[in-house]
């Protein structure tokens, strides 16, 4: 009993020193909890508000309304920069800005994506077509940086495809060939990009073979 009676007395102590405490820790740590189930139900809503705004953009892209495309790819990255939409919405307005002949548009739009996406394939993606872009701006050394800085696994055969049609381009067919026989050793080149590069290097022998070609003199 006397043990008991320590006990609570002890207890009455150390309430009296420490209970406002405890009560603000605790009320504290339910306020945390809240305000984390809250943030947690905030990002799940704006998460949810991207995917619709995207749907409604990706329709918008499959119509070929390049105009409003654009701009509510712009709108989309304004609100919801944060999210993994905003830059498949880059990408989107990218591509609607070259249906549009709007290269710098498009330059502005893959630029974003590359600065601020957070996946690694998505950022490959955009640096890549950047570097097709780039080509038909006749900007071909910095196509060629955009090629040596794609680093995914899955875009090695594309990428030695870009270093290829770069180099092409400023005249280098024999190092174009050797990108494009790399390219074609990437099994996971798609069978598109397989008969585009091929087509490609059978070109660059058609060319090899007439300027070897004897003159004829009659």
């Amino acid at each position: 009993m006397e043990n008991e009676r320590e006990q609570i007395e002890e207890l009455r102590k150390w309430w009296k020193e420490n209970g406002r405490t405890a009560v603000i820790g605790v009320i504290l740590g339910l306020g945390s909890v809240a305000g984390w189930n809250g943030w947690q139900r905030y990002q799940q809503g704006q998460h949810e508000m991207a995917s619709v705004r995207y749907e409604q953009l990706l329709g918008e892209f499959k119509d070929r309304n390049n105009a409003q495309a654009v701009a509510h790819a712009k709108s989309l990255i304004d609100d919801f920069p944060g999210s993994g939409y905003a830059a498949l919405a880059g990408l989107l307005a990218a591509a609607s800005a070259i249906s549009s002949d709007d290269l710098d548009e498009a330059h502005k739009q893959l630029q974003w994506v590359i600065e601020h996406g957070d996946d690694l394939a998505v950022v490959d993606l955009a640096r890549l077509r950047l570097g097709r872009l780039l080509i038909q701006k006749g900007d071909n050394a910095a196509a060629l940086a955009q090629a040596g800085q794609i680093s995914a696994p899955s875009f090695r055969g594309l990428s030695a495809e870009l270093k290829g049609d770069a180099l092409f381009a400023t005249g280098q067919a024999g190092k174009a060939r050797a990108a494009y026989a790399s390219a074609l050793d990437d099994p996971e080149l798609p069978a598109a990009g397989r008969a585009r590069v091929r087509m490609k290097l059978d070109d660059l022998g058609v060319q090899k073979l007439w300027k070897g070609a004897p003159s004829s003199t009659g």
